[in-house]
């Protein structure tokens, strides 16, 4: 309105032949001119970043970036092996100047690798999380009218699709079309029940058995038997230690064994 409003005001004194009064206008005109144009420009640049927080909040999103980091602490591992390999000629040829420089160099690649093995266990937990919470419903106990555009409003009984849960106090979801975040403590987790298969009645014999149409079974095994090793999505261990399961819910192993780790 001030712009257009200056802009009628221009025109004017030109119209009156008034140049003197018409430049200084002009000249706070442009500088106006200039200002939208920033603030436009910032405008386009926050979108933009807020974008990319959303897709960061995608699984799919997540998965690619674990993947990168997975690649870059294999290149860790394989430049620290290369680093030992030359400490050991440069230490058995007395090359002690080139054996400080190497010595530095193994440092650095041991505290990249750690800093990755960090990242790759908080992607993990959040692919999970997000995952976890997927296709889950949460119900409206109360009535909330949201404060920001940021926020959804809510009506009693309203039943809200889960998109994150990360946060104590403050979740978020959708709800005729809109999403945003509501207050944790004005609902409650819909929780489905889900009726079990029925149990086999076949004997514990049969099921060391190979059959194509056998099902992956969920069990636990103690946490010193097992390493943690490759590079899948989700972690895999490896038996270093045979182990004979002792109840039911467990099972045995033998070394050398490749493990899919459900939960640690």
């Amino acid at each position: 309105r001030v712009v257009k409003s200056m802009q009628k005001m221009t025109s004017m004194y030109l119209l009156n032949r008034d140049l003197a009064s018409a430049k200084p206008v002009d000249d706070e005109l442009q500088t106006r001119f200039e200002d939208l144009h920033s603030l436009k420009q910032k405008r386009e640049a926050l979108l933009k970043e807020l974008s990319l927080l959303g897709q960061r909040e995608n699984a799919e999103f997540l998965e690619e970036e674990l993947r990168d980091v997975r690649t870059r602490i294999d290149s860790a591992v394989r430049a620290k092996k290369a680093l030992e390999q030359m400490r050991e000629v440069y230490n058995n040829s007395k090359d002690t100047k080139s054996l400080g420089a190497t010595d530095s160099q193994y440092s650095s690649k041991v505290r990249e690798e750690a800093a990755l093995r960090k990242k790759e266990l908080k992607l993990i937990e959040r692919i999970v999380e997000i995952k976890n919470v997927k296709g889950k419903k949460a119900r409206a106990l109360f009535s909330y009218d949201k404060a920001t555009e940021t926020e959804i409003s809510l009506q009693e009984h309203d039943e809200i699709l889960l998109t994150d849960t990360s946060n104590d106090e403050w979740w978020e979801g959708e709800i005729n079309g809109q999403r945003g975040y509501f207050p944790r403590a004005y609902v409650e987790l819909i929780i489905e029940e889900v009726v079990p298969p029925p149990s086999s009645t076949a004997p514990a014999s049969s099921s060391s058995s190979s059959s194509s149409d056998s099902t992956s079974t969920t069990t636990t095994t103690p946490a010193t038997a097992a390493v943690v090793v490759g590079t899948d999505l989700y972690p895999k261990a490896r038996v270093i230690q045979e182990y004979e399961a002792n109840e039911e819910g467990e099972m045995s192993l033998k070394t050398g064994q490749t493990v899919t780790v459900c939960n640690r």
